[in-house]
């Protein structure tokens, strides 16, 4: 496919020298604005977990906890943001768990001048260190600076119809930041984006990187609640509720290529033949996978994917999704669309 129309060399040569540049500046200075650059993520402590034991619901301090159904939840620091798709009052929640107080929502917002608010349901929500990322199931990703929650802009169809054009998703199921890099899964595809064109790119004319070739396919999921992403030491897994599987790939091998897309192949799959993945998490070495429709989470090497041992077990839950951050497992219950924690002990 000829890509010159939106990605050509010249401007692509000059992106990347002003990208080389920025981050050249921004790693010698001290900054207090947010840029448009994200930088590689420093990794820190790596604990090694031998279980979770459950401590209760998390408090979440004015919400209306009878227009909540949590869908996604990231932890940054001492700040959990929380994607609820509670038809009623569809947001993104942003509380500081120290002061145990909401610091911020994201509900309505101008485009253009035109309002818009979150008119679909939330697939997944991703958040890195400057920006927010709420993919819809209108085949949409809008994204928030974090700190001001001004809108950036939007990547994907401008009608809300489905597509396979550079510029098109279907439906956004899952999200995942790394570097700068912005992978995706939507109901058909995995694919990549490089943030620095989702940030700067006209609205809805964000193209995609290239996607991840997966032999066996996808299937077209009908499990949008399923997707569970994890990121360890510059590999993203990727729960796969269809093949029953876990895909692993590494979006740094998508290059930047001047005016052609970078489709890459997955690193490598694991497969569980006889369960299927729910919510995922990482830490010391380790892959925690939770399983569809139970409360139980099981330990498995992240290199192999081979299964070590059962890690939790709570009862009367269905884990879907987890965040595992400051000693903390964050689960959203399927069954009841709340989010609850659970206490990591230390090997």
């Amino acid at each position: 496919m000829n890509l010159m129309n939106f990605r050509t060399m010249n401007k692509k040569l000059l992106a990347m020298m002003c990208f080389a540049f920025m981050i050249f500046i921004l790693s010698s200075c001290a900054k207090e604005n947010e840029e448009l650059v994200e930088l590689p993520q420093i990794q820190k402590e790596d604990p090694y977990y031998i279980s979770f034991a459950e401590t209760g619901e998390l408090v979440m301090p004015d919400v209306d906890l009878s227009k909540f159904s949590a869908r996604s939840v990231r932890v940054k620091g001492d700040t959990i943001f929380i994607a609820n798709n509670h038809a009623d009052d569809r947001s993104i929640l942003i509380i500081n768990l120290k002061e145990n107080k909401l610091i911020g929502k994201i509900s309505r917002w101008t485009r253009g001048g035109v309002d818009e608010k979150f008119d679909a349901e939330i697939g997944d929500m991703a958040v890195s260190d400057h920006y927010i990322f709420v993919g819809m199931h209108n085949s949409r990703i809008n994204i928030f600076e974090r700190r001001s929650m001004r809108f950036v802009n939007v990547i994907g169809r401008s009608d809300g119809g489905w597509g396979s054009g550079i510029y098109d998703m279907v439906h956004c199921f899952g999200l995942r930041e790394y570097a700068d890099r912005l992978v995706v899964r939507d109901k058909e595809t995995i694919r990549v984006y490089w943030l620095y064109e989702a940030l700067t790119e006209p609205a809805f004319r964000v193209p995609w990187l290239g996607k991840i070739n997966v032999p066996e396919g996808l299937g077209y999921d009908y499990q949008p609640t399923q997707h569970g992403f994890a990121e360890y030491k510059g590999k993203v897994y990727l729960d796969d509720w269809y093949q029953r599987a876990v895909q692993v790939v590494d979006p740094s091998k998508m290059e930047i290529k001047f005016a052609e897309e970078s489709p890459i192949d997955r690193d490598t799959v694991f497969n569980y033949p006889d369960i299927r993945p729910s919510g995922l998490a990482a830490s010391g070495g380790s892959m925690f996978m939770s399983l569809y429709r139970s409360g139980v989470v099981n330990r498995y090497d992240i290199k192999t994917g081979t299964f070590v041992e059962k890690v939790a077990d709570f009862t009367g839950r269905e884990v879907g999704r987890m965040e595992l951050a400051n000693d903390l497992l964050y689960f959203i219950d399927n069954k009841t669309a709340k989010i609850f924690i659970a206490k990591g002990v230390k090997r």
